[in-house]
């Protein structure tokens, strides 16, 4: 069986990758701006609450939030600090008990993975760790909350592939099934679904889970994007995906998430739907008639940082990426002979399907062929050119390997006993809430 525990923790640490994405595009002014306006509530130090002899003080409440508001670019102040509030404590709650199962399990996680893997992030950043670090303290978040957070990350996915792993058996039968469903849903409409899921782990909760329902409701209203807050707030495992669904048939849905999804015009989101385990969110961003196919590109990026180097060095490195973009022209194939400079650098994006892609970099690829690239984008941070290597049409599942099935497969009944997991321990935990 393969070990998909660095794919799940890859999911699991993407919400925290877009923070860094994001502040390290904004600079410094913007991490000025917010440790300015960072949210400062007159809390009397003290507990929030116990999990099981193990405190939650308030200064964990408020460097979570902290977090929490730096992910999703909120106003800084103490009323967004308290919509977050209850997210933040409950998301410290479930993070001491996989903390404290991971004790249970002996899963020892050293200063070194945690380093580990904050190198990747910052990496795939084009930034160091110092740097990332102190982007985060510049917005009010201290240095061991977002190892803290990385800690329970990792010690959780070791203990479900370890406890659970050896259950998961995927039969060539239940792959054979998988691909035969997906070939008769493309035979009918289909709809592109994005989802947020409060999960309810215990009765006693519900109301309070319908109101944060509601606040990102609202949250969205006035202009808080959804894939942000999928990543950050959502209990379904396409929160890893900024809660993209993918391409669903109302057949294959909730019947409580369908009957809403039924009557949304595209772009619409929906009000709370409750189910007997949570609430969700829904919207349909897109719609495709039975039988229709998917345009699918592969594409390849040559990208130079620009920040971090003198406005001469930015000029002599932007007309080599000119010079490398013309140089490629005609095919992918010629792109790493055309690159005779290390400051330069390929990035292989692989194949993507349109519409997935954002609006803006869609319209700039539909107009390309083959061979042919984009203009040179400037987002203050990098220079980079996209090449469209080629175009493919999904057509049925010829594009999906049984091997990508199974990892699927595996992928959905891991989270499923992760999620169970968390909701037993949570119903058997001795929790005291201030």
């Amino acid at each position: 069986m393969v070990d998909f525990r660095n794919r799940l923790l890859a999911q699991k640490l993407l919400a925290i990758g877009v923070v860094c994405c994001a502040m390290l595009s904004d600079g410094s002014a913007a991490a000025q701006q917010g440790a300015a306006g960072a949210p400062g509530p007159d809390l009397v130090e003290g507990y929030v609450a116990v999990v099981n002899d193990r405190v939650i003080t308030s200064y964990d409440l408020r460097q979570r939030a902290l977090l929490f508001i730096a992910t999703q670019n909120l106003p800084r102040n103490e009323e967004t600090f308290r919509q977050v509030a209850g997210a933040a404590r409950d998301s410290l709650i479930n993070e001491h008990l996989q903390l404290q199962e991971a004790e249970k399990w002996e899963v020892a996680i050293t200063d070194e993975d945690v380093d580990r893997q904050l190198g990747r992030l910052a990496a795939q950043n084009g930034a160091t760790i110092p740097e990332m670090l102190a982007q985060f303290r510049g917005l009010g978040v201290n240095e061991e909350t977002l190892r803290q957070q990385i800690r329970a990350d990792i010690s959780w996915s070791n203990v479900i592939q370890g406890v659970f792993g050896r259950r998961i058996r995927v039969s060539p039968t239940q792959v054979d099934e998988a691909l035969e469903r997906i070939a008769h849903e493309r035979q009918q409409e289909q709809v592109l679904v994005a989802e947020i899921f409060v999960p309810v782990p215990n009765p006693i909760e519900r109301p309070q889970a319908r109101q944060f329902t509601e606040r990102l409701i609202q949250e969205m209203q006035k202009g808080a994007q959804f894939p942000e807050l999928a990543r950050r707030f959502s209990g379904a495992p396409s929160a890893a995906t900024g809660g993209d669904v993918g391409w669903v048939t109302m057949a294959s849905l909730r019947p409580e998430v369908a009957a809403v999804a039924s009557t949304l015009q595209d772009r619409e989101l929906s009000q709370p739907i409750e189910t007997p385990d949570g609430f969700y969110i829904i919207a349909i961003r897109d719609r495709r008639a039975a039988g229709s196919a998917e345009m699918m590109v592969e594409m390849r990026q040559i990208v130079t940082r620009i920040d971090d180097v003198t406005p001469q060095e930015a000029a002599r490195r932007r007309k080599m990426l000119e010079e490398a973009r013309e140089a490629s022209i005609g095919g992918c194939s010629r792109i790493k002979r055309a690159i005779a400079d290390p400051a330069l650098k390929i990035v292989d994006i692989g194949e993507a399907a349109l519409s997935k892609l954002t609006a803006e970099f869609r319209a700039e690829i539909e107009k390309l062929g083959s061979g042919q690239a984009t203009a040179i984008r400037n987002d203050g941070r990098m220079l980079s050119t996209t090449f469209v290597c080629q175009r493919m049409v999904e057509a049925g599942t010829q594009i999906l390997s049984r091997d990508q099935i199974e990892q699927d497969i595996v992928e959905q009944q891991l989270a499923l006993f992760g999620d169970r997991h968390l909701r037993d321990l949570r119903q058997t935990a001795a929790i005291i809430y201030r």
